[in-house]
């Protein structure tokens, strides 16, 4: 009798032990899921308004092609379709892209020694989860060249390229929630180049690529 009421026991402890387990994985789980689902619909970190700010009169932007389509209906009934493209200069203003509006693009030509392109650029956290802008990461592409990240290895001597914020009292990171803040960037050809530089650089489009990389503040990768 004593084993059986101590078998019994044991086996209650155990069915406890098993329904406290589960109950706690359970709800883990949910809270889990639940942060992921508020996280993954809140994140919204982007670019916006770019906006030119100071650019040299001999800077030219390569020209822009927009090819229009139009449908018309003959007097037999036959739907003609044509495409018309049209050349028209560049605007020199950086485009915004990615599915997520956190990538931008700009293409420029710098023709003389000294000449400089400045423009500025809203970065805007629309959703609701503070963050910290962890990096922003370019690649450079020069005339017929490859395209290849772009850091100090990869820059010309002849160019310069930075990007600070704006106002120095509005720090791009930490990013709060509903926050934006305004980004300076700057391209340039030295004043002081050699002739050999300048050969290499003269006609040469220049294209840029950035991209925001951000992380939740606080979270240290």
């Amino acid at each position: 009798m004593k084993n059986n009421k101590k078998n019994k026991i044991v086996a209650i402890g155990i069915m406890l032990i098993f329904i406290s387990l589960g109950y706690a994985y359970l709800t883990a789980n949910l809270k889990i899921t639940g942060t992921a689902n508020i996280g993954t619909s809140a994140w919204d970190i982007h670019f916006a308004n770019p906006a030119l700010s100071n650019v040299s009169p001999t800077v030219t932007f390569p020209p822009v092609t927009v090819t229009t389509t139009t449908t018309t209906t003959n007097a037999s009934g036959i739907t003609i379709t044509s495409n018309v493209q049209t050349t028209s200069n560049g605007t020199g203003i950086p485009e915004i892209k990615g599915t997520s509006n956190n990538q931008l693009e700009f293409e420029v030509n710098l023709n003389q020694p000294g000449d400089y392109y400045n423009f500025t650029v809203d970065i805007v956290n629309a959703g609701g989860i503070n963050a910290e802008i962890d990096n922003i990461a370019s690649t450079i592409k020069i005339g017929d060249g490859a395209e290849q990240t772009l850091d100090s290895s990869t820059l010309p001597n002849y160019l310069e390229f930075s990007y600070a914020p704006f106002d120095a009292n509005a720090p791009i990171s930490p990013l709060a929630a509903q926050t934006t803040r305004k980004l300076a960037v700057h391209l340039g050809m030295k004043a002081d180049i050699t002739n050999e530089e300048y050969t290499a650089a003269l006609g040469k489009k220049i294209v840029i690529k950035m991209t925001l990389n951000y992380i939740q503040e606080g979270f240290s990768q």
